[in-house]
C-alpha cells in the first residue's frame, strides 16, 4: 500500500532550515510551553488535511510529500521540549510542509 512510497526522514541527517517563515499556528505551538503531541498533530492535520497525520501503535506518522516521520502520542511532560520542537520543525520544513524550505 501506501508505505512502499514513504520515505522515513532521519533528523540527524538534515540541513538546518530556515525557521522564520513558519505559519503562525506553527509560531504559536513552538512559543507555547504547553504545546505537546496533540496540539502539533491537530495543527498538522488543519495544515496538511486528516490523511497526512496518521496513528501508528502510541505514535503519530506525519506522511506529506513522499516522506514520514514519526513522533510519540505523549509526553512525560506536559509539553515538548524546545529542542525537540525545533528538530520537528526542521523536519516538517524538511518535507516542505511548510512550502519550498530555505537552508539557513
Amino acid at each position: 500500500g501506501m508505505s512502499k512510497s514513504v520515505a522515513m526522514v532521519d533528523n540527524r541527517s538534515l540541513p538546518e532550515y530556515d525557521l522564520s517563515c513558519i505559519p503562525d499556528d506553527f509560531k504559536c505551538l513552538r512559543a507555547s510551553a504547553d504545546s505537546g503531541p496533540k496540539e502539533w498533530a491537530a495543527a498538522l492535520s488543519r495544515l496538511i488535511g486528516p490523511e497526512g497525520v496518521r496513528n501508528d501503535g502510541d505514535m503519530y506518522l506525519i506522511v506529506f510529500n513522499g516522506m514520514g516521520y514519526k513522533f510519540q502520542q505523549s509526553t512525560k511532560r506536559k509539553g515538548f521540549h524546545g529542542s525537540h520542537k525545533k528538530y520537528l520543525l526542521n523536519v516538517l520544513s524538511h518535507m516542505h510542509v511548510f512550502g519550498t524550505p530555505r537552508v539557513k
